[in-house]
């Protein structure tokens, strides 16, 4: 797979599978039983076939799921240092 035809999807440290450009589209490809659902299924980009492998790991919860993507870490509150007899 080269120029970014093909992309591993993971889920909280977990093959799903692969999905490999196919003309306009986006073939998946299951690495675990729990997808196979999807197999050879089509979609327009990764993103879509990524948010198809989570409703089915967390029906309930698809939107709210850990992201693939990686966020920027939010900044700490600095520790407030209190001085006596100063």
């Amino acid at each position: 797979m080269t120029n970014g035809s093909g992309f591993v999807i993971e889920l909280g440290g977990r093959a799903a599978g692969l999905v490999v450009r196919d003309g306009h589209r986006f073939r998946f490809y299951a690495a675990d039983k729990t997808f196979a659902g999807l197999e050879r299924a089509v979609y327009k980009s990764p993103a879509e076939a990524e948010h198809a492998c989570r409703r089915l790991l967390w029906p309930r919860q698809s939107d709210n799921a850990p992201s693939l993507r990686q966020e920027k870490p939010k900044p700490r509150r600095p520790i407030l240092k209190l001085r006596f007899g100063v």
